[in-house]
């Protein structure tokens, strides 16, 4: 006892039984593992009570029925795991309080059926997931309070009745979703205070008394839920806000399905890569078939025969993989379930019970129950055959899922499903160019027999109305967005190397370097300026170069303090000032048969300044004001080649679409060139359906929202009106409120 000045390691032999308490009390002198032999059936309170000089493992006796009370408590330098032998079941107050060294992960028996308080308070870099098992009935006053070193999910058991107050305060690194089992009886305030990490939790037993904010203060988007069939204990209660709908200051959402836990569907989206291989459903996942998709734990719902297979659940080690083309959506999916029993061969649509996948699939942005298919893929495990089922064809296009377009497989208890469902089975009219995406739910569904259990992506297949807006949100990525992606991550590494203060044509050569063709095919896909184009004049500024623009004064079409002109200053150069002159047009441009009659504006661009202006290293993107004459909706620019002479009749060389985009009431037409010489801005002739303000090709109550929030001067709504030709009902002219009443 007290003895700090015994130094060395402690060997204590196997004819020891009892330890009693105190006696090694502040013999912090020490070092190195700590064994407790299996001949030890009892160690008194306090016994290693402050020996913080023990630097390695702590091995305790498997014969030991009880952690007294303080027993190893500021034992500092233990570290390793802590392993709690099977055959305790009680650890008293104080156990290993201020154990900060243990550094793995922490092993409770489920022989153990009370924590009692302080029991790890302040165990701080034991990390991992904290699984509390079934047998422990109460976790006393602050047990693992300051435990911030785990980072995985907690994980309470059914048997558990009692949560002290401050049971887990400070816990701060476990995150995800909070299952808390219907066996509770007591929860008191400050129970999970400093949680932050904890997203949602599910209170599934009558309201807790009152007695402090259970979750701390919470001013995230941390939510409850809980079943319908405790609702009225939680909305009479004094901690519930009828008018803001919480408890305890908390959001509180009730849900119908016994065996449900819901997710925020709005909040599940995600985009798909194109398909860069050869597809086949051969249980490999294969370069260039699929992107993986990162799977986030908000996304998930979850429904169970019963809570206790909650857990079991979360540990599918469920993966998910997307592509596209213009044919198919190709999805594939590997997880692990503790049991794969598919015993329904007579009868497929019984095999939601067993080891299958649903997949549910809706056109993009689609609402309702009437409006999904709903796919069913099984593996049997009597005959090892494929099963499949449609459950719904809310479409109407007849498609069934085979043996062509759907495999799963089974290896080592792991699951592979591949499939592939064509466009048409998702939209009669099959992919567009204005597809964009689908909406998607997937269920992974295990269990035996009857005794079922899923995991879902999103929700709207099971459990919760079978609704196709509550499905995932799933865009398509084209070729064109991965050019952008890749252009962008190229200008950054560029931006970072300017930021070092390297020479200009280093900077410019960099640029140069990534190639004409798709900078010019990046600059125009940034419709408003706000990315690539952004980068580029980020480079540009860095050179320390200038552009200026210059507008003859015979041009009256265009305020040239409007015009912008995005990387000239990249290209070679031959001063350090570039100028943009806009002029009257030097040729006789021809002006196709089909805009002869419509409102022309014609003139000459020049780049002076530059090296080589009719063949630029880096294109160049021009931002123009578009004249009030002029609809943004139909805008074109003729370019005609630098050529002929002013008396020669100069033919068309190439009809460009500009990005048209509104900022501060003013309207701007935007395109890349790699040469300059003559435009004519022109207005397509086009048929105007007068009232499709937003050129979806109908008018509806949609283009009349539009058009009142636009007259409203509601914010970011004047980008919304595609035409202001549409918007002009009444053809006078003008967009007013007149207008919005006609529509």
């Amino acid at each position: 006892y007290n003895c700090p000045g015994l130094t060395g390691e402690l060997v204590i032999p196997n004819s020891v039984t009892t330890i009693v308490g105190y006696a090694f009390y502040g013999c912090s002198g020490f070092k190195g593992n700590l064994t407790i032999p299996d001949s030890v059936t009892e160690i008194g309170w306090d016994a290693f009570h402050g020996c913080s000089g023990f630097s390695g493992t702590l091995s305790l006796s498997s014969n030991l029925k009880t952690i007294e009370g303080n027993v190893f408590s500021g034992c500092t330098g233990l570290t390793g795991n802590l392993n709690i032998p099977y055959g305790v079941t009680l650890i008293e107050w104080g156990a290993f309080e201020g154990c900060s060294g243990f550094s793995g992960q922490l092993a409770i028996p489920s022989s153990v059926t009370l924590i009692n308080g302080y029991a790890f308070a302040g165990c701080s870099h034991l990390k991992g997931d904290l699984i509390i098992p079934n047998g422990v009935t109460k976790i006393a006053w602050s047990a693992f309070s300051a435990c911030s070193g785990f980072t995985g999910s907690l994980s309470l058991p059914y048997t558990l009745e009692i949560i002290e107050g401050e049971a887990f305060k400070g816990c701060s690194g476990l995150s995800g979703d909070l299952m808390l089992p219907e066996s509770i009886k007591q929860l008191d305030g400050g129970a999970f205070d400093g949680c932050e990490k904890i997203t949602r939790a599910y209170l599934n037993f009558n309201a807790p008394q009152s007695g402090g904010l259970i979750f701390g203060d919470r001013e995230d988007s941390f939510k409850l839920y809980c079943k319908k069939n405790y609702r009225d204990s939680y909305i009479t209660s004094d901690d519930y806000d009828k008018d803001l709908q919480t408890w305890q200051g908390y959001s509180i959402e009730f849900y119908g399905d016994s065996t449900a836990i819901p997710v925020e569907s709005d909040h599940v989206s995600f985009g798909i890569v194109p398909m860069k291989g050869n597809w086949s459903a051969d249980g490999k996942i294969s370069e260039g078939e699929y992107g993986e998709i990162q799977l986030e734990p908000e996304w998930m719902s979850y429904a169970m025969w019963s809570d206790t297979k909650y857990n079991e659940l979360k540990n599918l080690g469920e993966k998910l993989y997307m592509s596209w083309d213009s044919d198919y959506i190709y999805l594939a999916s590997v997880y692990t379930p503790k049991v794969h029993s598919c015993i329904w061969d007579d009868e497929p649509s019984l095999m939601w019970y067993s080891g299958c996948m649903q997949i549910g699939v809706a056109r993009y942005g689609e609402t309702g129950s009437e409006t999904r298919n709903e796919y069913g893929i099984g593996l049997s495990s009597v005959t090892n055959q494929n099963l499949y089922i449609t459950w719904a064809d809310g479409n109407g296009t007849g498609y069934k899922l085979s043996a062509d377009d759907a495999k799963m497989f089974l290896d080592g208890g792991t699951i592979t499903c591949e499939t592939r469902i064509p466009w048409t089975a998702i939209d009669s009219n099959g992919y567009s160019e204005n597809t964009k995406g689908l909406n998607l739910g997937i269920v992974w569904s295990v269990g035996v027999e009857q005794n079922y259990e899923h995991i879902q992506l999103a929700s709207g297949i099971t459990g919760f109305g079978k609704h196709a807006e509550d499905f995932a949100k799933v865009s398509l990525i084209t070729e064109l967005d991965l050019l952008c992606e890749e252009v962008t991550e190229k200008l950054d590494d560029v931006i970072q190397t300017a930021e070092g203060g390297v020479d200009t044509e280093v900077i410019r050569e960099s640029v140069q370097e990534i190639g004409k063709d798709k900078l010019h095919e990046a600059m125009a896909a940034d419709s408003d300026n706000t990315g690539v184009v952004q980068q580029l004049q980020t480079l540009e500024e860095s050179t320390g170069a200038t552009v200026s623009v210059d507008v003859a004064e015979n041009v009256d079409d265009f305020d040239e303090s409007l015009v912008s002109v995005t990387g000239a200053l990249l290209n070679p150069l031959v001063q350090d000032e570039v100028t943009l002159s806009i002029t009257k047009p030097q040729i006789n441009a021809v002006i196709p048969e089909e805009y002869a009659d419509s409102t022309v504006i014609r003139f000459g661009m020049e780049l002076e300044g530059v090296k080589d202006p009719s063949d630029l290293a880096v294109p160049v993107k021009i931002t123009l004001p578009i004249p009030d004459s002029m609809d943004p909706a139909r805008l074109i620019i003729l370019h005609y080649p630098a050529n002929g002479g002013s008396s020669a009749e100069v033919q068309l060389e190439e009809i460009i679409t500009p990005n048209v985009f509104e900022k501060d009431g003013q309207w701007y037409a935007s395109f890349v060139l790699d040469h300059f010489s003559d435009f004519v801005m022109a207005m397509e002739m086009k048929t105007i359906l007068v009232g499709d303000v937003n050129q979806d090709g109908s008018v509806d109550a949609t283009d009349r929202m539009i058009l009142s929030r636009y007259l409203a001067k509601w914010d970011g709504y004047a980008a919304k009106i595609k035409s202001m030709d549409a918007a002009d009902i009444d053809r006078n002219g003008l967009v007013e409120a007149k207008d919005r009443m006609i529509l």
